[in-house]
This record gives structure tokens, C-alpha cells and sequence, in this order.
């Protein structure tokens, strides 16, 4: 139990509430590209400084947006490993994501310590926080955000995506292994397109690729698993121009009229237009079905949770007009939703309802405590969350994904 105590930890910060601080830089933001930038924000978990590097194509001249690659480096390496080191090919993601226009974003995944995050709690925190900032200081399409990375930057890309499947167009895990096959459902609308040496390491394939691009099938999603043959751990001198255009081909879907979502943890339970906000069960998904039907209806069904927000999307209905809410085959919500509210949907002595509120969406690097009257014993639940999180890994017999 004492090795979980640090992740433990780690995921505990998500709960004390926090704001992003002035970022800073090693350069002027540049107005155009080609420009390779070590920048740096401040951690919204304490403050320190997180660095990051940012590859600017000679297409980028702050006049249109660009698509952006996200790419996460595996354990050992930092926010240069994509960019400089040899066994990332020198480089070879920069020169390609030059010849397509694409800009190309490299997170540091190291804890205060410098031990890896596996991109989960802080890991996880600082990926959001970056984009965030990249955002904020460039053009970059929203629409065309695609997650990738190499080894424990691969099984980062997989928890990440089902996550937070709003965030990304599509994954891209190369030498991948084992993710929350429960949460594959997540990924309807996000492409994953997996790439494995052929021989690398078998119970990584077994444990992560084969079964989600399996499972992914089954529910009738876009999911792919190159396995290249003949090729070890690292696959990017023989995958790097393939994964780049496929990459680019990638766009997010915005206004998905149906949205299937489950949630471990309160908050990994923001997709799109829903939000689940309450886990009755710890140790087990909370899940959300929804989807918009003719005549401005909204029919969902829940699972493991006593309350979910809905924020109607005016591209899909008419937020002028009453919008009916059906949940278990009961009208728990009939009601005109102006633009700046949101429907919350709560469950009392086994009775759903359906109330207004003012819209109230936090900042994915912005978490903070809330204790309801329904759910007094939050801290112990956490506790529960971070075990369930963490089992797939103890499952597997295995060792942290190596570089």
C-alpha cells in the first residue's frame, strides 16, 4: 500500500483549489514561424516553474490557426526528448511537422522529485495547463489537437483521451500497453491509431493495444493497431511520416449529438456537454448516456451517480424554446435554458429532478473541494478513487513503461 502513497498524493492535489500564475519564457513569442521555443508556465499545483518546448512551423504566421501535436515523451526523458535526443530520431518530429505545417507541443511528465507521472494526477495537470497556455499565446485550431507519445507518453495518450475525449481530435500511442478498458467507451467520437513494434516487449501489446483496438471494434469505433514488423520499442525512424499525416487528416468532433462518458473521478467527468459531478460508488465508473433527439429532447440514462450537469448545446437545439429531459423514461425537466444556464440533474431518496442553475464550468487546472450535504465522506471516497485508478497497473505484472 505505501508504494500508492505518492500517486495517491499527487491526485489529492486536484482537490485543493488553484489558479495558473504569469507564465514566462526564454524568448519573445514570435509572430511567425519557424521558431523553436523553450517556454514554461507556472504549475497550478505549486507554483513552480513547468517547462515545455514548442515547435513553430514556417507555416505559422498568427494569421490562421495551426493543428497541434501534443507529444509525450516516455519515462526517463523530459520536454527535449522529442526535439533533440537520438533515439527520437534528432529531431525527426520537428522536420516532419515542418513539412505539413503542424506545430508540435513536447510537456514535462516528471513529478517535483523528477519521478515519472505515467501522465496521470500532476502528469495529467501539467499537460492541460500547457495547452492552456499554448492557446492563449498562439493560434492554434481547437479542433485539431492530436494526442500522441512513445512509450509511458503512449499509455499517457490513451489515459488521457478517454479522459478528456473533448480535448482531442484523435490518439496516436506508439509502444503503448495497458489502459482502463472500461473507459474505452469514451472514445466514440475520438480516433486512436495505435503503432507497436512487432517486437517489442509482448504483454505491453497484450495488456494495452490488442485489447483496446479489440474492444474499440466491438463498439463500433475508429480504433487501428499498426504493428510494424521487424521493430523493436521505438518505432519512429519507420512510423514518424505516417503518424504525421494521419495526424494531420484528424479533426474534433464539437457538437456530438449523442455522448456516452464515464468517470472514475469527479474530475475526468466533463465531456462536451455533460458533466458528471457525483460518484455514489467509489472504486467503480460513474456513467452518462446522452443524446438529443427531435422535438429539442434530451434522453439520458445514469449509472453510479446522484448528479449530472447538462450544458445544451445551441448548435443542436433551440435554447429559445422548452427543452424536455427525459432520464429512466420520466420527463424529470421541461423548461426554457437561457445561454448562461445549465441544467442539473439530481437524484433524491431514488427520485431524479431537474432544476436551473447559473453556468458554473471550472478550468481543468482549476479543482477545488466540494463537500454537499449528500456526500459528506468525500476524503475517504478519494482515497477509493485513487486505488481504482491505480489497479490496472498492479494487475499487470510489470514494470513502469521504460523509454
Amino acid at each position: 500500500m505505501t508504494r500508492f502513497f505518492p500517486w495517491i498524493a499527487t491526485t489529492a492535489a486536484w482537490f485543493v483549489m488553484v489558479s495558473a500564475g504569469a507564465p514566462w519564457c526564454h524568448a519573445a513569442d514570435p509572430a511567425r514561424g519557424p521558431a523553436d521555443l523553450h517556454l514554461a508556465f507556472a504549475s497550478p499545483f505549486d507554483g513552480s516553474q513547468q517547462p515545455y518546448r514548442l515547435y513553430l512551423p514556417s507555416a505559422y504566421d498568427g494569421s490562421q490557426p495551426l493543428p497541434l501535436l501534443v507529444a509525450l515523451h516516455g519515462t526517463g526523458g523530459d520536454q527535449n526528448k522529442y526535439f533533440d535526443h537520438e533515439t527520437y530520431q534528432d529531431g525527426i518530429y520537428k522536420s516532419e511537422a515542418e513539412k505539413r505545417g503542424i506545430a508540435v507541443v513536447c510537456p514535462f511528465g516528471g513529478d517535483a522529485q523528477g519521478r515519472p507521472t505515467e501522465w496521470r494526477g500532476v502528469g495529467e495537470l501539467h499537460v492541460l495547463a500547457a495547452l492552456e497556455d499554448v492557446q492563449r499565446r498562439f493560434r492554434i485550431d481547437p479542433d485539431r489537437i492530436v494526442c500522441t507519445g512513445q512509450s509511458m507518453g503512449g499509455t499517457g495518450t490513451t489515459y488521457l483521451c478517454c479522459r478528456y475525449p473533448d480535448v482531442f481530435a484523435a490518439g496516436i500511442p506508439l509502444a503503448s500497453t495497458y489502459g482502463h478498458i472500461s473507459l474505452v467507451t469514451n472514445l466514440r467520437d475520438v480516433p486512436m491509431f495505435y503503432v507497436h513494434g512487432g517486437q517489442d516487449w509482448p504483454i505491453y501489446a497484450k495488456t494495452g493495444p490488442l485489447p483496446i483496438t479489440d474492444e474499440m471494434r466491438r463498439l463500433g469505433y475508429n480504433g487501428s493497431l499498426w504493428m510494424i514488423a521487424e521493430t523493436g520499442h521505438n518505432t519512429m525512424s519507420v512510423s514518424t511520416e505516417r503518424v504525421l499525416e494521419w495526424a494531420l487528416q484528424q479533426k474534433r468532433v464539437a457538437h456530438p449529438r449523442r455522448i456516452t462518458h464515464r468517470a472514475y473521478f469527479p474530475p475526468h467527468g466533463r465531456a462536451w456537454w455533460v458533466e458528471i459531478q457525483d460518484i455514489e460508488r467509489p472504486g467503480w465508473f460513474a456513467e452518462v448516456d446522452a443524446r438529443i433527439e427531435e422535438g429539442n429532447r434530451i434522453v439520458v440514462a445514469c449509472r453510479n451517480t446522484t448528479r449530472v450537469v447538462l450544458r445544451p448545446d445551441p448548435d443542436l437545439l433551440n435554447r429559445e424554446e422548452r427543452i424536455a429531459v427525459l432520464l429512466d423514461g420520466r420527463v424529470v425537466f421541461d423548461d426554457v435554458c437561457g445561454g448562461q444556464q445549465e441544467i442539473v440533474l439530481s437524484r433524491h431518496a431514488g427520485d431524479w429532478s431537474g432544476v436551473l442553475q447559473p453556468v458554473q464550468i471550472a478550468s481543468r487546472t482549476a479543482f477545488g473541494l466540494c463537500v454537499r450535504t449528500h456526500n459528506r465522506n468525500y476524503v475517504s471516497k478519494l482515497v477509493m478513487w485513487c486505488w481504482a485508478e491505480r489497479r490496472p497497473f498492479r494487475r499487470s505484472g510489470h514494470s513502469p513503461n521504460a523509454t
